[in-house]
């Protein structure tokens, strides 16, 4: 095993890890291949697992990168959508008790509009 499994791991680390496991195994066959050697049942079931856990592990660093960017992109949605508003009441020069009046409305317009399911791609 490259890494004990209470080790973290950063997503590339986890995928160059995955990723030599596989190499190894298939080295190993070419090796077995080179050498005259028998390939047995237990060696081809072992070097399939190794090619899903390969799969699996890659799916889910790309699974994790994308929902991380999901999230920095909800982010800066938000950011841009408070600096509109914040602008849109300058310029209609909003006194302060209109301001008091209208954020619990924006807040929870934008709450209703957070709830919105968008379709997956």
């Amino acid at each position: 095993m490259l890494y004990p499994a209470s080790e973290q791991r950063t997503p590339a680390e986890a995928l160059r890890a995955a990723g030599e496991s596989l190499d190894a195994a298939l080295q190993g066959l070419e090796q077995l291949a080179r050498d005259g050697g028998m390939l047995t049942v237990e060696l081809v079931r072992e070097i399939r697992s190794q090619a899903e856990s390969s799969a699996r592990t890659q799916k889910l660093i790309l699974d994790a990168k994308i929902e991380q960017r999901r999230s920095a992109l909800a982010e800066r949605l938000a950011t841009e959508v408070e600096v509109l508003l914040k602008g849109v009441f300058e310029d209609l020069e909003f006194t302060p008790e209109q301001m008091r009046r209208v954020n619990p409305i924006v807040a929870r317009r934008l709450r209703a509009l957070a709830k919105v399911e968008l379709p997956e791609y």
